[in-house]
């Protein structure tokens, strides 16, 4: 399952793509103490954040990988929150709207069939009915008829 956030930004301040970092940081004290720790000694990271700047607004976009980090980081920590405080500049950011989705994806199970199984049916009838083809290996410099 993938899930993403995102919030539509206003600030008195200018903002730029370099604040994803300090956004990444404001995220990591939002979080519960211990899964914050977990994020920072993992060394896969089962999400992604960053600014984007659209239509003359700005967003912070953060993506879930799972159905736990879908749960602490979009729904326990960030979804019920109206600012995000920028410490590093004493900056206070408004969020004026959010918009979540997600994608989830079904197992399947496929049965287990020979690549050329198609092809090997279409040569078997041709070879039945005595049909030949000859074949130019022109790497090799041969002919060969099958």
């Amino acid at each position: 399952m993938l899930g993403k956030l995102e919030l539509k930004l206003k600030s008195k301040d200018k903002l730029g793509y370099q604040m994803s970092s300090l956004f990444h940081g404001a995220l990591m004290e939002l979080l519960p103490e211990r899964y914050a720790d977990y994020l920072h000694t993992s060394q896969l990271h089962p999400y992604t954040q960053h600014l984007e700047f659209r239509g003359g607004e700005w967003y912070w976009i953060i993506c879930c990988l799972n159905k736990e980090t879908i749960k602490i980081i979009i729904q326990d920590t960030l979804w019920d929150i109206e600012n995000i405080e920028i410490k590093n500049r004493n900056l206070t950011i408004l969020i004026t709207w959010k918009s979540y989705s997600e994608i989830i994806f079904q197992e399947r199970r496929y049965q287990e069939k020979p690549i050329f199984q198609g092809l090997q049916k279409l040569w078997n009838a041709v070879r039945y009915a005595g049909i030949y083809i000859e074949c130019n290996t022109y790497a090799a410099g041969t002919q060969q008829r099958y």
